[in-house]
């Protein structure tokens, strides 16, 4: 005998045993089907709340509506969930809400100069970060950085940054254009790294990331003693930044190498002999990014600066920021979001790290 059960009009119950059949009675017709095993053991589950063992004669009406409820509404979230995890795991708009919220946490903790009690510091800030003068090479290299911008050029770069897998370069196809736009450092950053060449004047400079040679070009015109080397890991990417200095007649104080970091670093230091300042902008991810820091810090002095970009652009680049600042060798770091600086200086006892906007974004932090 089948187990009857007494079920809505609309819809058919299956019974709390495999391969047994189900009775349903709407609109005085009588429907068989045999439940799945997977159905029978939900359905068993509410029978033993409700009954014994299964042996339920009649079912209240809303126990049924219980069920169906609970699965139309796994059937319908489930997609709507798996599309937001997905969209959550989704690298770009990750990096973007990572760069969002740490963003907010700086510029709610940021300073400015009246806040600033450290001579050193309070010098540094009105030299690069509040000095507001403009200069005919911003006008320049900003000209140029323009013209890249509406070039028609396309190139294949190999990249051996964060792009690359088990250590082999990505070949991928690039314009000019977007180079200009996206890998390039900002007018706002380039007149901070102007200014702090400006303001320090070093005799040696190393930059790690060339890309179209913006930075190299804001470095090598702020210290036009000084000799620059740049590293840039695509060969025709760093061709683009060899004509872009040798426009601005920057080709003899600034030399270009190509190729990955791990193979041109430690020639780059050699040939300099000593670093007085470092400008991180390539390979972002957490162990490249410590691995050159500990590399270069062997040719630096207590008076060199290292300049450390998008220790904000994920969550590894700000883990590697952390533990620079955490370095012993490290006395002393600003934090301006966009650029971060550490500072070997010995002569700061007890470490110090600032977080420093300029006055005009935080107006009223003037006591």
């Amino acid at each position: 005998m089948h187990q009857k059960f007494f079920i809505p009009r609309s819809g058919w119950i299956p019974a709390p045993d495999p391969g047994l059949h189900v009775v349903a009675r709407g609109a005085e017709v009588n429907h068989r089907r045999t439940c799945s095993r997977r159905e029978c053991s939900e359905y068993a589950k509410v029978f033993r709340r409700i009954g014994r063992q299964g042996e339920v004669d009649t079912v209240h009406r809303w126990e049924f509506a219980k069920i169906h409820a609970v699965k139309v509404g796994v059937a319908v979230l489930s997609p709507l969930f798996i599309f937001f995890y997905k969209i959550a795991r989704f690298n770009p708009l990750q990096k973007i809400l990572h760069r969002i919220s740490h963003f907010l946490r700086f510029y709610t903790a940021a300073n400015t100069r009246y806040q600033v009690h450290s001579p050193f510091v309070f010098e540094w800030v009105n030299v690069v970060l509040e000095d507001r003068r403009w200069y005919y090479a911003f006008e320049d290299i900003e000209a140029l950085r323009r013209e890249m911008r509406t070039s028609p050029i396309t190139l294949e770069v190999e990249d051996h940054g964060a792009a690359a897998s088990a250590g082999k370069p990505v070949l991928r196809q690039v314009s000019v254009r977007n180079l200009a736009r996206k890998a390039a450092s900002s007018p706002c950053q380039g007149r901070m790294l102007f200014r702090t060449a400006q303001w320090l004047h070093p005799g040696s400079i190393l930059e790690l990331g060339t890309s179209v040679g913006i930075g190299a070009m804001y470095l090598a015109s702020g210290a036009r003693h000084a000799r620059l080397i740049s590293l840039e890991g695509s060969d025709t990417v760093a061709h683009v930044a060899r004509t872009n200095l040798g426009i601005l007649d920057l080709h003899h104080q600034a030399e270009v190498v190509s190729g990955p970091f791990q193979q041109t670093l430690g020639p780059a230091l050699e040939a300099l002999g000593q670093a007085d300042l470092v400008f991180f902008d390539g390979h972002h991810r957490e162990a490249a990014t410590l691995d050159y820091f500990e590399r270069c810090l062997p040719f630096c002095h207590a008076g060199s600066v290292l300049v450390f970009d998008d220790m904000y652009w994920s969550a590894e680049m700000t883990a590697a920021w952390e533990k620079i600042k955490q370095h012993e060798q490290v006395r002393l770091t600003i934090d301006c979001f966009d650029l971060g600086f550490a500072f070997l200086n010995p002569e700061v006892e007890v470490k110090q790290h600032f977080r420093l906007v300029p006055l005009r974004w935080k107006p009223w932090k003037v006591f």
